[in-house]
């Protein structure tokens, strides 16, 4: 019989990826997988995964504010019953609005960066050059909690409307203090 090796994960804090795999989801929730892989069929628990094939993604930044709202002890007591009472989670409040920055060099941090001087549309990205994943690149910003703001717009040339993408007031601010810049009066 082989022995088991032990994992080690990533405390959640310092977690860098937008998202996990189950195993790391269920230890962070300290939840067993088989729960969260219920969570994911029955569509019932209190964070959602992303189905990647055959494979399921946890977003870290529910999984934080679960964690966080709920407590560790309120997580692992947290059983198949009360899932039947997703209303109840809304009613804790969620940490403090915490992004993290995407990585340098990336359509991520270039989205950030022209979200931060002006409301950005797909043909305002590929007019600057940068191609047609626009949306890619401000859902990975999602992912890492900036919580990007979209809008549909009819634009002259375009049979149906486009995403219109900005940026709240509190992620300007957040980028000024993170990179010590003044783009919050913006």
């Amino acid at each position: 019989m082989a022995a088991k090796t032990e994992q080690r994960f990533t405390p959640l804090e310092l977690e860098t990826r937008p998202t996990t795999d189950t195993a790391s989801a269920s230890f962070y929730l300290r939840k067993a997988p088989q729960t969260l892989r219920i969570w994911a069929c029955k569509e019932n628990g209190p964070i959602r995964p992303i189905r990647v094939g055959a494979n399921l993604h946890w977003k870290i930044l529910p999984e934080r504010r679960f964690v966080c709202s709920v407590g560790l002890a309120g997580a692992a007591s947290l059983g198949g019953a009360a899932m039947n009472a997703p209303e109840q989670i809304p009613m804790f409040e969620g940490p403090a609005f915490c992004p993290l920055l995407p990585p340098t060099g990336s359509a991520a941090e270039q989205a950030l960066t022209d979200l931060l001087a002006r409301d950005l549309t797909q043909i305002d990205w590929l007019e600057s050059g940068k191609g047609w994943r626009l949306a890619a690149a401000v859902k990975e910003l999602d992912y890492l909690g900036w919580e990007p703001q979209s809008i549909r717009v009819q634009a002259a040339g375009w049979p149906r409307p486009i995403a219109r993408y900005s940026l709240p007031q509190k992620a300007k601010q957040a980028v000024a203090q993170m990179r010590g810049g003044d783009h919050a009066s913006e």
